[in-house]
């Protein structure tokens, strides 16, 4: 289930969301999406002067950014700016056509996405009656990327990259070579970061270890002196 809230005549849906592989059950007409995390990117197409073409693309350009971005993330089309659902017109016929091209969409990427790596969903729009709209959706693209940092993804407009929950792209050769160097530099922090903690818990295992041997050699010892006692006790009674 989905939790919502209302505050100042706006429904907010909860970012925890529902199971990744299903999708959201449904959106309500004027909920406000929460993107704190940055790992959404929205699209309305309000004003209708759109073609599939351009949809197409823009699917495109987000799933290459967010591989490249190598985190979790989904495009939400018929939520505006703002996160606010507004839908988008997706009959049958409709969601058919947009299935298509966005797999499509998914050919135009190199090197090539697998489909574990991405799905599509085409989540109603549930009104104040309880009723579904008959075609107003929210179409759900999420992209799942793979553990492959050194692979570069681009479509045919070039290559995309999100940066701070921004779109960007195409972006230059210069600025890839830049964007790769400080991906690996990240990547190398991370590894010397990890490789630090490990030094400080062995470090720390190691000064478990000595005081342990302290100790014991410190209750030897005791034993050691108490035997003494004992034995020139025995020897004054003798």
């Amino acid at each position: 289930m989905i939790n919502t809230y209302t505050d100042n005549d706006v429904t907010l849906k909860a970012e925890a969301g529902p199971n990744e592989d299903e999708g959201t059950p449904y959106y309500r007409p004027g909920e406000v999406v929460i993107n704190t995390d940055y790992s959404k990117e929205f699209k309305s197409y309000l004003d209708g002067r759109y073609t599939l073409k351009q949809i197409r693309d823009h699917v495109a350009r987000c799933i290459c950014a967010f591989l490249n971005t190598g985190k979790k993330g989904m495009l939400l089309i018929g939520v505006d700016s703002r996160g606010r659902v507004v839908g988008i017109e997706c009959n049958a016929q409709q969601e058919a056509r947009y299935l298509q091209h966005f797999l499509d969409a998914v050919k135009d990427i190199y090197p090539p996405v697998f489909g574990e790596e991405y799905s599509f969903h085409f989540s109603p729009l549930l009104e104040d009656n309880g009723r579904q709209h008959p075609s107003l959706k929210v179409i759900e693209v999420r992209v799942f990327p793979p553990n492959s940092p050194d692979v570069l993804y681009e479509c045919k407009e070039g290559v995309f990259v999100r940066r701070n929950g921004v779109l960007t792209g195409p972006i230059r050769p210069s600025h890839i070579q830049e964007w790769i160097k400080q991906k690996h530099f990240a990547e190398l922090d991370d590894m010397r970061s990890a490789e630090d903690f490990l030094k400080d818990e062995l470090n720390k295992k190691d000064e478990t270890i000595r005081q342990q041997g302290d100790t014991i050699r410190s209750q030897r010892s005791e034993i050691e002196r108490q035997r003494h006692v004992i034995e020139s006790k025995g020897c004054n009674i003798l």
